[in-house]
């Protein structure tokens, strides 16, 4: 999935903090966020959750059909 599906399924992230990679964060309130991690734009390589206290949930990435 590159970040232009992403963007257009949820809308664009909240901050860009890669250097090197490009890595995307969705603040979802409560400190909790979602942080996706691209090697190039068309490549998404991760998606964790990052929770308040500071625990992480890998989010199971698959193609999806449109």
């Amino acid at each position: 999935m590159s970040y232009d599906e992403v963007k257009r399924r949820i809308g664009p992230a909240d901050r860009d903090v890669g250097s090197g990679l490009y890595i995307y964060v969705y603040d979802l309130g409560k400190d909790d966020q979602v942080i996706l991690t691209f090697a190039t734009l068309d490549h998404l390589l991760s998606a964790k959750v990052t929770h308040a206290d500071g625990s992480v949930t890998d989010l199971v990435i698959s193609s999806v059909n449109q």
